[in-house]
C-alpha cells in the first residue's frame, strides 16, 4: 500500500466477519492535500498480493494511533471493531 500514490501510512487489521470469522481491513493515512481513490487502491493491490490477503474494506484516518516509539497501535484500530465480540487468538 505504501507504493500507492497518496498513501502516507498504512496498517492492516482483522475485523469480524459473519462468514469467515475474520477478514482483512486496511487503515490508511493519505498525504496532505491528496485524495486516495479506494477503488483504485484496491485494484492496485489486487495486482500485487494474493486474494486472501486483499483488504475487503478500507478506513481513512488523519493519523494512526502510535506508541511513543512511533510504532502503530493496531489494538487501538481493532478495538472498536471487536467491542462485545469474542475473538479467538
Amino acid at each position: 500500500m505504501h507504493e500507492y500514490p497518496g498513501v502516507l501510512e498504512a496498517a492492516v487489521i482483522s475485523v469480524p466477519d459473519e462468514k469467515w470469522g475474520e477478514r482483512v481491513r486496511a487503515c490508511v493515512v493519505n498525504e496532505e492535500n491528496r485524495e486516495i481513490g479506494l477503488d483504485e487502491l484496491s485494484t492496485f493491490l489486487r495486482k500485487r498480493i494474493a486474494g486472501y490477503k486483499l483488504p475487503r474494506s478500507f478506513d481513512v484516518f488523519k493519523e494512526l494511533p502510535k506508541k511513543a516509539t512511533g510504532k502503530i497501535l493496531k489494538t487501538g484500530l481493532r478495538q472498536p471493531c471487536w467491542e462485545n465480540r469474542p475473538r479467538h487468538v
